[in-house]
């Protein structure tokens, strides 16, 4: 790429950077409720993430528990 070419290629990057945001606060602002729920429908994963059996809460306080017990007698 020439300095000329590069200089050209910066100053249009410099614009968008300006204009990018703007644009997307207006296409934000225009989409309709319908629209937005069709996008946000088409976020979703194609497969269902599987649920887990637990948070890990449960298991996590089943250690804590046996750590304070073991803590408790090496005290």
């Amino acid at each position: 790429m020439t300095d000329r070419n590069e200089q050209q290629w910066m100053k249009q990057w410099r614009s968008a950077a300006v204009q990018l945001p703007l644009v997307r606060a207006r296409e934000l602002r225009e989409l309709t409720e319908e629209q937005a729920t069709r996008q946000a429908i088409a976020l979703e994963p194609v497969q269902p993430i599987p649920l887990r059996p637990s948070s890990g809460l449960v298991e996590m306080q089943r250690w804590f528990a046996r750590w304070k017990v073991k803590l408790d007698h090496d005290t």
